[in-house]
């Protein structure tokens, strides 16, 4: 199984041979493209990342905290318990990523491009329990959704004695 260990410190695998988890601290990792990589109960702190692809890589039950990613990429990876603290991200992209059980709080995120399950994890924090969205939506089914939550308020405000009329009348067209 490959780990980030044998591409960021590959002298020091043998320290890791016992089933250890990885902790890797104040490292610098420049251009890599890290594909199908395991990260299992591992530590990530104070480490900076510069045009690093993660493409299907999987992040176990890991903690990255005051890390920074410049110009990464995270595709079609797996987020499952764990957890991103205090990372400052600049530059880049996180998309179509799984987020079960996993969170993403208490960080920058600077002109960076992200999809609505990315987003859903950073605006809930600690929250995202339950995987609301297994795709990406694109922008039409972003606005659909907005519209009929925006015609749900005004028809509840509009005439407050017909609420219950509005409502019905909501679901019906919804179904």
């Amino acid at each position: 199984m490959a780990t980030l260990t044998n591409f960021i410190m590959p002298e020091k695998l043998s320290d890791f041979t016992n089933g250890q988890f990885e902790v890797i601290e104040n490292e610098v990792v420049k251009s890599s493209d890290l594909s199908n990589l395991t990260v299992s109960g591992s530590l990530f702190s104070q480490t900076t990342f510069v045009a690093v692809h993660f493409k299907s890589c999987t992040f176990f039950g890991s903690k990255i905290k005051q890390c920074k990613f410049i110009n990464c990429v995270f595709e079609n990876c797996t987020f499952e318990f764990s957890h991103i603290e205090d990372c400052n991200f600049e530059s880049s992209r996180l998309i179509g990523n799984t987020w079960k059980y996993s969170t993403l709080k208490g960080s920058s995120i600077e002109e960076c491009e992200f999809d609505l399950v990315t987003f859903k994890v950073i605006k809930d924090g600690d929250r995202n329990q339950y995987d609301i969205f297994e795709e990406t939506q694109d922008i039409e089914e972003i606005k659909e959704e907005v519209e009929a939550v925006l015609s749900f308020e005004q028809a509840l405000t509009s005439s407050p004695k017909q609420w219950g009329t509005n409502l019905i009348n909501f679901i019906k067209s919804a179904a």
